[in-house]
Parts: structure tokens; C-alpha cells; sequence
């Protein structure tokens, strides 16, 4: 889909990630961070914190889901995306995790994102959707990323 977008060939490493892996990243490196739990959304962070990439962290839950985006090279974008690392989190039952139809309407976001990011456009920071009752929040500061 991003490569339609913006003619974009994509390197995809589709591998578990630990503190052990060894990335080789640029400030041409855009990270999907589609984990399914906090504590490797935390990880993930800490060993890329201050590097020259950006990383959008698409999140799930039913019929809603939120994505992210940090400078992972500012440290005002990373305080404020560390922040929403803390507090308590909703466990859901399997099965209500992964709706097809907010899959794909996040997938879609995402794609919207990273292509925006490519042609050097401005981004929202944060997009949230709530499909049951069509209610979307799009944190407006925009920032050139």
C-alpha cells in the first residue's frame, strides 16, 4: 500500500525485536511499532529513544484503535509519547483485539501517515477513532517530521 501511495520501495524485517537485535537505522528509517502490549511498546522506545527515526505506534482494541507519532531524535516528542506509556491498561478478550474492518481503517491511516512523512508534509501527532459511534480525535499540533 505504501509503495501505490508514493512509489516507495519498503524493506520490511518482519523479526522479533530485543534488546539483543541489532538495527542498523537511518533518518530515512520510519518504524511501525504494531505490538500487542505496553511493556513492548516500552522497549521498543527505550532502545530507539534519541535515534534519528520516527516511529508510529498504531494501537488496537475492539472497534477503536489510536496511532501515534514520535521524533524519536526530539526529546519534546519523546516526553510527550512517553507519557502515554503509564498508567492502566484494558485487557480485552481474544478475539475483540482484531476487527477486520478497524484493522483496515487503521492500516489505511498509517499508510496516509507514513506518506505524508515521505512528501515531507504536516502530520498529526495523535488520531483516534472510535468506530462504534463514528467519534474521531486528531491531536491538531502539527509538526514537520
Amino acid at each position: 500500500m505504501i509503495n501505490e501511495a508514493v512509489g516507495l520501495e519498503i524493506e520490511v524485517y518482519p523479526t522479533k525485536v530485543t534488546k539483543e537485535t541489532d538495527l542498523d537505522l537511518t533518518g530515512n528509517t520510519i518504524i511501525l511499532n504494531m505490538v500487542d502490549n505496553i511493556e513492548s511498546r516500552k522497549e521498543i522506545f527505550n532502545m530507539l529513544r534519541g535515534l534519528p527515526v520516527k516511529m508510529i505506534d498504531g494501537r488496537m482494541g475492539g472497534e477503536g484503535w489510536q496511532i501515534l507519532i514520535c521524533d524519536l531524535s526530539d526529546e519534546v516528542s519523546c516526553e510527550d509519547y512517553e507519557k502515554t506509556l503509564q498508567g492502566e491498561f484494558k485487557e480485552m478478550p481474544c478475539g475483540e483485539n482484531a476487527i477486520i474492518y478497524s484493522v483496515v481503517n487503521q492500516v489505511s491511516e498509517v499508510v496516509n501517515i507514513v506518506k505524508k512523512i515521505i512528501k515531507k508534509q504536516p502530520i498529526p501527532i495523535m488520531v483516534r477513532r472510535k468506530m462504534t459511534n463514528y467519534q474521531i480525535l486528531i491531536r491538531t499540533q502539527e509538526v514537520q517530521i
